[in-house]
């Protein structure tokens, strides 16, 4: 009776954990909705002018000799070293290149 019982419990683990293992492995390999899809093109090397902070995240960013303005958004992992290079660029007035994403306004990376 007693070894009944354990036989019972123990194939009930074993069910569990292979429904939990079936489970976890339909999930579908979609890309992560924090991944970036979209092409990215290179704009050219520009020296910036202005950097502002438009809303709490928004960075919005203007450049010597190129009308119109630019924007990242200050969640990105590598956001804060962003702000110091752009920093240090317009007080050296050292071009930096830039890259967005195509058919946007918005930078996709800063070299």
């Amino acid at each position: 009776m007693m070894k009944k019982l354990h036989i019972q419990l123990w194939l009930w683990s074993l069910l569990s954990v292979m429904i939990l293992l079936g489970v976890s492995c339909r999930k579908k390999n979609d890309p992560s909705p924090n991944k970036e899809t979209r092409e990215v093109i290179f704009l050219g090397s520009f020296v910036p002018d202005t950097i502002t902070l438009e809303k709490e995240n928004v960075v919005v960013i203007s450049f010597k000799n190129y009308k119109g303005t630019f924007k990242f958004i200050l969640v990105r992992v590598s956001s804060n070293m962003y702000m110091s290079f752009l920093k240090h660029a317009r007080k050296s007035a050292r071009p930096v290149k830039i890259y967005v994403y195509k058919g946007s306004t918005d930078i996709a990376d800063i070299k």
